[in-house]
């Protein structure tokens, strides 16, 4: 049951860093696109192959979808009884990278070469979060619960992956949407090592992070309370504010007309 609830967080995760629930198609890349199943599995295709795991996760498979056939690449090594999972977070080029993931939030990125078969630890303590082209965002931890973490972007390379910057300390998400990336933040705490998230904004800049604007901020007058972004599209931003005692209220931002309004919608 540990095993179980600690992928689902991580899936569930991953399914907010997508942007998308059930079958909907959202990261695209210059030639995968990648879908989440019913099942909460992330696969890629690129319309002539589909690449996936299987349902216990340790089976790495190519399905050729005109042909019908499907292969094995990779047997991936889980521990006996404990909480580990993979999970697809890229197709490309010919590297498909594979995020494992560990306990309420380590993971480290691999990488299998569809070309030269060969698998290899792409980075320690490094989870991708989103997608576009030869860039991608990450992140060095990403709790299973709402705190806020640090988010960067990196590039590929022909040699593996640079860091190119650092978005924000205190992030809750950051993903890429078209040619941008949007990402909250939370303010440090001035007594803690934490962050305060009675406070958040959300940032839009260019793919390589250059060109920051602030384009939201919602700050609450009970410290104790917190918001947390849910879903940031280019033309809206679903936010929900939750009191002291639990009680949750969820709202949608108009980017165009810069309104607040009560949602309706069920997430």
């Amino acid at each position: 049951m540990k095993k179980f609830l600690t992928m689902m967080c991580a899936v569930l995760a991953f399914s907010f860093i997508f942007c998308t629930s059930g079958t909907v198609t959202e990261a695209k890349t210059a030639a995968y696109t990648s879908t989440i199943t019913k099942d909460y599995r992330i696969n890629w295709s690129n319309g002539t192959k589909k690449i996936y795991l299987n349902k216990k996760g340790n089976k790495l498979y190519c399905k050729n979808l005109k042909t019908g056939k499907t292969q094995l690449l990779k047997k991936l090594k889980i521990e006996a009884d404990s909480d580990q999972s993979y999970m697809i977070s890229y197709v490309y080029g010919n590297n498909i990278y594979l995020s494992s993931i560990r306990g309420a939030g380590d993971g480290d990125t691999y990488t299998y070469n569809m070309k030269t078969k060969t698998y290899k630890c792409l980075k320690k303590n490094f989870i991708i979060q989103s997608t576009y082209g030869k860039y991608v965002t990450a992140s060095y931890y990403m709790p299973t619960d709402i705190t806020p973490y640090a988010s960067y972007v990196y590039e590929i390379t022909s040699n593996g992956v640079k860091k190119v910057t650092r978005l924000a300390k205190n992030t809750t998400c950051a993903m890429f949407i078209n040619n941008n990336i949007y990402y909250t933040s939370y303010p440090q705490s001035e007594n803690t090592e934490g962050s305060e998230m009675y406070t958040v904004k959300v940032y839009k800049c260019k793919k390589d992070g250059t060109n920051k604007k602030c384009i939201f901020t919602r700050k609450l007058d009970d410290k104790n309370s917190y918001v947390l972004v849910q879903t940031i599209t280019e033309n809206t931003i679903h936010f929900v504010e939750t009191t002291e005692e639990g009680k949750s209220t969820e709202f949608v931002y108009d980017c165009a007309t810069h309104t607040i309004e009560k949602s309706t919608e069920k997430f």
